[in-house]
């Protein structure tokens, strides 16, 4: 959810009691390098092979791109179900 004025808005519509989305990233927790933000994962303090980045891009996090889950980009369409069909892969991870 790259855009950071949206970014804690989906992640409380997702998880509004905060129990599974624990880290959220906005333009605050970016370093700057060479003209582009960059979100660097290790900021969360926790064990890199139990984070997931969900974005249309690896542009913001190409220090942890295997971390990375690529959708398309959310144009407005009501019917994309990119970030929905991802919903029981996520609670398999959770489990």
């Amino acid at each position: 959810m790259g855009e950071s004025g949206t970014v804690n808005e989906v992640a409380e519509a997702l998880d509004p009691k905060f129990e599974m989305i624990v880290g959220r990233f906005g333009r605050e927790n970016t370093l700057l390098k060479d003209g582009k933000y960059i979100k660097d994962l290790s900021y969360l303090n926790r064990p890199l092979k139990e984070v997931i980045y969900i974005d249309y891009s690896t542009d913001d996090v190409t220090f942890h791109t295997e971390n990375a889950i690529v959708l398309p980009k959310f144009d407005g369409d009501a019917g994309d179900r990119h970030l929905i069909d991802l919903i029981p892969f996520l609670d398999y991870l959770a489990k």
